[in-house]
């Protein structure tokens, strides 16, 4: 076995937390604890709490907080580094001021009468830099369609991958019933597809960029496919609450992940270096991968291709707010 494949599995799930499936799927350790943000204004100096899960795409917010951007925009950033984002939204207020969100797990909350607002966009879907792809070396398997009485890996059974795969499947006429998921880990999803335990994968980047050395196809980038160029990936999110009593905060994290995109967008080689050294991983897994898509816009037209997607896979069963009234529009994004 290589040594980037033997490097992979040890690392294990340090890269599941930003794939859109195990953001949504996963519960993990809700951080450090603090007191109600509700409508008080945040205290000048006073930590502002960001939640967030290590992953490729979270790039820009290890460099806002490393390289000083936070801080230069009168934000004091405090870090809280999770394994999911499941307790996320519940904690808005209570535990943290900003969270990372993926479409999903924004709407689940938004439904359920959480108090939530996107504030800034981060990792969006492109054709320039494929993410949740569908990956096989199955002949047999040239469109979605062809995914019927197939076995696939996906990290988890709930979140934007899986959503959005279940809803592709649905517009070509094939049930999830249909298809056999399984569960499976990022770092293993190669070896069970070699070894002949799945057909296909929907897999995230970096892993998928060194297993297309190996005679492995993207099939379709699935949620880029299903939602559009430019929609959101990742993103972050605070409540209104919040963000009405402290809109200098707000601002503040806006302008420090806009110049962290730039800084990102303008240098790709230290960038990478970033993502070796941060989220420990072999330098030729990313050198070979795109570096993610990032764009701090939010808007509805953004969200609202994801609301058939809740819809269609189920995970949103009750009704969704107005898109309107949950993105902030109290600064210019």
């Amino acid at each position: 076995m290589s040594r980037i494949r033997s490097t992979m599995r040890s690392i294990g799930l340090a890269l599941a937390g930003l794939s859109l499936g195990a953001l949504a799927a996963c519960g993990g350790g809700s951080g450090n604890t603090g007191g109600d943000a509700g409508q008080a204004s945040q205290a000048s100096g006073a930590p502002v709490r960001i939640a967030l899960v290590n992953g490729f795409g979270s790039l820009p917010i290890h460099v806002a907080d490393t390289m000083g951007f936070f801080k230069k925009h009168g934000v004091n950033a405090q870090v809280l580094e999770n394994t999911s984002t499941a307790s996320f939204g519940p904690g808005l207020g209570k535990q943290f001021d900003f969270i990372l969100s993926t479409p999903m797990d924004f709407l689940s909350a938004a439904a359920k009468g959480i108090d939530i607002t996107a504030v800034s966009g981060m990792y969006v879907n492109s054709s320039k830099s494929p993410n949740n792809v569908l990956l096989t070396k199955n002949d047999s398997i040239k469109t979605i369609a062809d995914l019927k009485g197939k076995r696939v890996g996906v990290v988890s059974q709930a979140g934007t991958s899986y959503g959005s795969t279940i809803y592709a499947l649905d517009k070509a006429g094939v049930s999830k019933n249909d298809v056999t998921f399984v569960a499976t880990p990022f770092a293993t999803m190669e070896d069970q597809m070699q070894a002949g335990n799945l057909d296909a994968a929907v897999y995230t980047a970096p892993y998928w960029s060194s297993s297309i050395t190996k005679g492995f196809r993207i099939v379709e980038d699935i949620p880029f496919a299903v939602a559009g160029e430019g929609t959101p990936n990742a993103f972050f999110s605070s409540s209104s609450a919040y963000a009405k009593a402290n809109p200098q905060v707000i601002q503040g994290f806006r302008d420090a992940m806009k110049e962290a995109v730039d800084w990102v967008n303008n240098n790709p080689d230290q960038a990478r270096q970033q993502i070796v050294d941060w989220l420990k991983l072999p330098a030729p897994i990313v050198a070979q991968a795109p570096l993610p898509a990032l764009d701090t816009s939010m808007t509805v037209e953004k969200l609202q291709p994801f609301v058939p997607i809740a819809q269609v896979s189920g995970q949103v069963t009750t009704p969704i707010p107005n898109l309107k009234t949950l993105i902030w529009s109290g600064g210019a994004t």
